[in-house]
């Protein structure tokens, strides 16, 4: 399994290095070459801080995060994409960032207090379990992601793969 950028991940697949990727709904793949499945939806959440001011909050407006650094990935990064449209479409700029590449920082940066992200609530899970970060809703704002399994149109998988993929056809939507 390799974590890395959509972009390499690709490029992995192109060459037969992977029989097949997991990526967001949101990373563009051309549709004539590869076979998307999205088997998971994904919503992303605010997370902060215990110790934050919106921490006690039941939710919070895009609004309350006008003055907070938030953490996110490279601005190439389709998570971060889709994110900068949603904020567009709600009036919101925010006026603080800080770039981190990878998920494992991002949550570490929340974590010491260097500001706020919006982030996978799959993803964070035993953080929230530990009392390591909070999420705290946004009101009125939904952030989703279909996860796809994405795969060459014409590949024959690997017995691997072959066993696999159907685990994942199970998950519920």
């Amino acid at each position: 399994m390799n974590i890395t950028s959509s972009n390499h991940l690709i490029h992995m697949l192109d060459s037969n290095k992977v029989d097949f990727l997991i990526l967001s709904d949101r990373v563009r793949i051309d549709e004539t070459c590869y076979q998307r499945t999205t088997f998971y939806q994904d919503e992303l959440v605010l997370i902060i801080n215990p110790s934050h001011k919106l921490a006690q909050k039941q939710d919070c407006s895009l609004e309350d995060l006008v003055n907070e650094t938030l953490i996110l990935k490279p601005d190439k990064s389709a998570t971060r994409i889709y994110l900068e449209d949603q904020f567009k479409e709600h009036g919101f700029t925010p006026p603080k960032y800080m770039e981190i590449s990878n998920l494992e920082g991002i949550k570490q940066g929340v974590i010491h207090n260097l500001g706020v992200s919006i982030v996978s609530n799959f993803a964070i899970q035993q953080e929230i379990n530990h009392g390591l970060l909070v999420k705290v809703p946004i009101q009125g704002i939904k952030f989703l992601r279909g996860i796809s399994y994405v795969y060459h149109r014409n590949k024959h998988f690997s017995p691997a793969a072959k066993h696999f993929i159907p685990l994942l056809d199970q998950t519920v939507l």
